[in-house]
């Protein structure tokens, strides 16, 4: 999920899907340009399961990759 959304912000859906019984457990991904600490910490507390920042460079974009490949992956695989 990007923060900066054309109708709501990032932080107005994360808040709303932990509000959901059914929805307060799900993994979500914060995808943002903002490097601002505040909203990390405010994003942490309602517990975003990773915060990445866009990359700049092929080589970062990768890692966001592999990074979200490691999110999502069945503990069963191995």
């Amino acid at each position: 999920m990007d923060l900066n959304l054309a109708k709501y912000t990032g932080e107005d859906i994360l808040r709303a899907i932990r509000a959901v019984k059914h929805l307060a457990g799900v993994p979500v991904c914060v995808w943002s340009s903002s490097q601002s600490r505040r909203d990390q910490a405010v994003l942490r507390d309602l517990g975003v399961s990773q915060f990445i920042t866009k990359p700049s460079g092929l080589d970062q974009f990768m890692e966001i990759g592999k990074t979200i490949k490691d999110l999502l992956a069945d503990p069963r695989d191995g």
